[in-house]
């Protein structure tokens, strides 16, 4: 041990005030400098390489003027036991006498065994907010400690309780508690009705000079919250007691007890409030509250997520029971004695504990996977799905219609907002080709790149109306816009590729690209940017392995839509990269509001060589069930995509194909002028009715397309008159549904929590009947908890 470690070691008596009277060192013998290193060793968990020679060749003795058995000594040493791995107490002795009095077991007695008696620290008065199970487990222990304890209650009277254990219960409301001259405010709700309670529910003036003390089991929340609320005068400490009612029945010692000083002025009483653990035992742990939540999110949520999916197996102990599942059934006994309130609060405020989720459930499907493929059978078993699709999201706005449709031939009353799909008919024209192509036999196969007519006249179209000079050759005809983004992210992406998201994103770019084995690398847009993506936040997301930015423009799910200027920008970073391809998704170009222009990227100074557009029929001419889109892009890429389509699906539809050629050669402007005056006008009605909802909603007005995102994250909180939470928009979106028969898209399918997305482009009586329900079931939402 070097002097500076010495000086350390020994400080833990000065700051205690306990007086060293003797200090001095031995040579140990051998027998006790093996005991040293065996435990030296055993405390740093296999990290000591250290021999026997090299270490612990001398020992220090102290003797120190205090009782053995008082708080100040068995805190003392407890914290020299944090200093210097190896302690033992010899004895003790009077100072009028020379018999020593030695403890029980000192031969063998650690400092993390002393069995620390209470200590009663006078002259505090402490009140508690929330006298449930855990503010009575509290504010007993703090009585026996010697402090004036008061107690109230949010939910339900608790003075039978308090009088028995010696607590003063204060029956009215807790502003009557917190006029009295508290020197400690413990906030002992639930985690889920925390902030409410701290910013509805107490009269935060008479907090002012207080230190306010929360216990709750996640802590950035908790933090979070007091510090946005209190005034500067409030002193704040983020604790949690690791342990409850159950686990600290017979005793704390050893027991951990988490604490962050937050905002401390007055460091004697925070000293003397944390004294009432560290003089029971507890192992005192200074920690940030993010470093918690992110330990918690692997060892506490983990155990309560163990613990609850095991339950719902119904397990029994039975005869044969081995050691681990006695364990296991412990585990499932303790934590469903927590309020399922407890368990869904670790998961909502701790972002650590979603993680945690998906990586289990990750863990969860491999070893799945594994299981399928015995030795014997390396292909897996007969029903076995491979990993890669195993673990493929499905596309929610696709899973919300089915939803819808199946809810509607059932009979439900049902209004769907969530699919993007035109409520007008295609261009007469378009109707009139397919009807011709069906009697004129227009019915058979096709060259797998898709008719040259089609291709010619795709040509035509982009080169006339978007200024792209893209040959027929150059043009691959698909399935659908959905499957030329697919094949145009396989045949240019490789494992360790990253392709860069722009969110809000539309639902299938993520997924697709993880088919294709590359990494999906979100940029995350706010509705302060109007949901745009900057220039420098896509140069911070460019890497070496950086091969597709895909870049939806006007976007789905925002009606978001770039200016030129903006699109150069971002050109200008993208050419700085010598192998970042741009996939343009133009599918609504023609969808534009008055006032707004679309500039196609591939238009842009250096970009026709890395740009890869994809466009289609669905959207500008209402042609959702021909399924038809395309591809335009350098020949290479398109020649890669075509083989890749021969194997896949071939040639699309003959029949679709021949009415898409009289969409782009026939439709008269009119058809786009009237469909874009009917948009405008659902637009302004969606509008005008959120404008009236209860709790505001925000969002940002779309330039383009037929969607609006919404930010919901005002009714995140609240309750539905059933008394259920809304946790976040997904759950909104179910109230929706159940409640108000009405169907929009959570934003967490588009990358964007705390949002939902309404269509606006079913017909106005369905759109009237839907904006009235969403309004209406809202406005049921309330701040009451259960």
């Amino acid at each position: 041990m070097c002097i500076r470690d010495s000086f350390k070691a020994l400080s833990v008596f000065a700051i205690r005030d306990l007086n060293i009277i003797k200090i001095e060192s031995r040579p140990a013998p051998r027998l006790l400098l093996k005991d040293a290193l065996r435990n030296y060793q055993s405390n740093s968990h296999g990290r000591s390489s250290l021999k026997m020679e090299q270490t612990f060749q001398f020992m220090f003795y102290l003797d120190v003027l205090a009782d053995l058995s008082s708080p100040e000594m068995a805190n003392a040493l407890r914290h020299l036991s944090e200093l210097a791995p190896f302690i033992r107490v010899l004895g003790s002795y009077s100072i009028r006498t020379s018999t020593p009095r030695r403890p029980p077991h000192a031969d063998s007695l650690r400092s993390d065994e002393l069995v620390l008696p209470s200590k009663q620290t006078c002259g505090m008065k402490i009140g508690i907010i929330g006298f449930g199970n855990f503010g009575q487990f509290l504010g007993s222990h703090f009585v026996l400690a010697g402090q004036t304890v008061y107690a109230t209650d949010l939910l339900e009277d608790q003075s039978g309780v308090a009088e028995s254990v010696g607590v003063k219960y204060i029956h009215d409301d807790p502003e009557t508690m917190l006029q009295l001259d508290l020197d400690v405010v413990v906030v002992s709700v639930s985690v889920l009705s925390f902030e409410a309670v701290i910013k509805q529910r107490l009269p935060l003036e008479l907090l002012k000079g207080k230190l306010v003390v929360d216990v709750l089991s996640v802590k950035t929340h908790p933090r979070d919250t007091l510090l946005s609320s209190l005034d500067p005068e409030c002193d704040i400490l983020c604790t949690h007691p690791m342990f409850g009612p159950e686990s600290g029945k017979s005793s704390w010692v050893g027991l951990p007890f988490m604490y962050e000083k937050v905002r401390i002025g007055d460091h004697h009483r925070t000293s003397r409030f944390l004294t009432l653990f560290e003089d029971k035992g507890c192992k005192m742990v200074p920690m940030p509250c993010e470093t918690h939540d992110e330990l918690a999110a692997g060892s506490q949520f983990v155990t309560h997520l163990t613990g609850r999916a095991l339950s719902a197996l119904e397990l029994r102990a039975t005869p044969i029971d081995t050691q681990g599942f006695k364990s296991l059934l412990c585990i499932v006994e303790n934590t469903t004695k927590d309020s399922w309130d407890l368990f869904s609060a670790l998961y909502q405020h701790n972002v650590e504990a979603k993680k945690q989720l998906q990586q289990l459930m990750s863990a969860f499907e491999t070893v799945w996977h594994q299981l399928q493929s015995p030795s014997d059978q390396p292909g897996g078993g007969l029903h076995a799905i491979s990993p890669r699709v195993a673990k493929m999201k499905a596309s929610v706005t696709a899973q919300v219609t089915d939803k819808a449709m199946e809810l509607k031939r059932a009979g439900v009353d049902l209004v769907s907002l969530s699919v993007g799909e035109p409520d007008f008919h295609p261009p007469e024209v378009v109707v009139e080709a397919t009807a011709e192509a069906a009697r004129i036999g227009k019915t058979k196969y096709t060259s797998t790149a898709g008719t040259y007519e089609l291709r010619s006249a795709v040509s035509t179209h982009l080169r006339e109306s978007r200024g792209l000079g893209y040959s027929p050759d150059q043009i691959l005809v698909s399935g659908g816009a959905k499957q030329s983004i697919y094949q145009a992210m396989m045949s240019t992406c490789s494992i360790g590729d990253e392709v860069i998201v722009i969110a809000p994103y539309w639902v299938s770019y993520v997924e697709q690209a993880r088919l294709c084995g590359a990494t999906p690398v979100i940029i995350h847009t706010t509705a302060q940017q109007n949901w745009l993506a900057s220039p420098e936040q896509l140069q911070a997301a460019l890497t070496r392995e950086s091969r597709m930015l895909v870049l939806c423009n006007p976007c789905n799910p925002t009606g978001a839509l770039y200016s030129k200027p903006e699109l150069e920008a971002i050109a200008q970073v993208v050419a700085t990269h010598p192998r970042l391809l741009v996939l343009a998704d133009e599918i609504y170009d023609q969808l534009l509001y008055q006032g707004s222009e679309h500039v196609s990227f591939g238009t842009l100074p250096g970009m026709s060589e890395r740009t890869l557009i994809v466009n289609g029929f669905s959207k500008s001419y209402a042609m959702t069930g021909y399924r038809l889109g395309y591809l335009a892009a350098p020949l290479p890429i398109t020649q890669a995509c075509t083989k890749l389509q021969g194997q896949l699906s071939s040639g699309a539809s003959s029949v679709a194909q021949h009415a898409a050629v009289a969409a782009l050669t026939q439709t008269p402007p009119e058809f786009f002028e009237r469909n874009m005056k009917s948009f405008a006008s659902k637009r302004a009605y969606v509008l005008d009715q959120l404008s009236k909802a209860t709790p505001k909603l925000t969002w940002v007005v779309p330039q383009a397309a037929f969607y609006l995102l919404v930010d919901v994250s005002s009714c995140i909180g609240l309750h539905t008159p059933a008394g259920v939470s809304i946790g976040d928009a997904v759950a909104l979106c179910l109230y929706l549904l159940e409640h108000g028969r009405v169907a929009v898209v959570p934003g967490e399918a588009f990358g964007c929590p705390g949002t939902v997305r309404i269509a606006f482009a079913t017909g106005m009586e369905q759109l009237e009947i839907g904006m009235s329900r969403i309004v209406s079931a809202l406005a049921g939402l309330s701040h009451k908890s259960e």
